[in-house]
This record gives structure tokens, sequence and C-alpha cells, in this order.
């Protein structure tokens, strides 16, 4: 039963991951890499999501804020805002 699971899971992320294009992954990982400050904005699960991404970006070492804390700087030029949504 729980065999039948995680092979219907992998099948779902499989047909996910196929329909990914690594230079638009590319494109958004150069952009990120080339931003002064990123801030990342999202609501319920998926804003849980990227909250997490955001933290992520602070742990390599870059400048990251979530949209909504006290300590968010003004975005200026620069600057990169990484808006999520699953609607």
């Amino acid at each position: 039963m729980i065999s039948v699971k995680i092979k219907t899971i992998l099948s779902e992320i499989n047909i996910v991951l196929s329909k990914v294009d690594e230079d638009q992954v590319e494109e958004f990982i150069n952009e990120i890499l080339r931003s002064k400050k990123i801030v990342v904005c999202g609501a319920g699960r998926v804003g849980m999501a990227i909250r997490g991404f955001g933290m992520r970006l602070g742990h390599l070492g870059l400048t990251a804020y979530t949209l909504g804390d006290s300590t968010v700087p003004s975005i200026s030029k620069g600057d990169l805002l990484i808006v999520a949504s699953g609607s």
C-alpha cells in the first residue's frame, strides 16, 4: 500500500519537473544572484513556502527579507521582489 503511494508521489513529481523550463530556472537564479537584496511575499500555503525560500536565501549569505516583517527596507533599483501565488 505504501509502495503504491510512494510510486504515485514520485510519478507526480516527475510530471511536474518534466514541465520545468531549465532556461527559465537559470535566468531566475541569475536574477537572484545579481540582486542587491531580495524581498519575497505570498499568502497561504504558498506564502509559507516562499517565506522558507527567503530564509534559505539568507542562509546562503544573500540579503533577503519577507514582505510584512518589520525589518523590511524599501525596495529600490537593483533589488528583486519575488511574489508567489498558488491561485
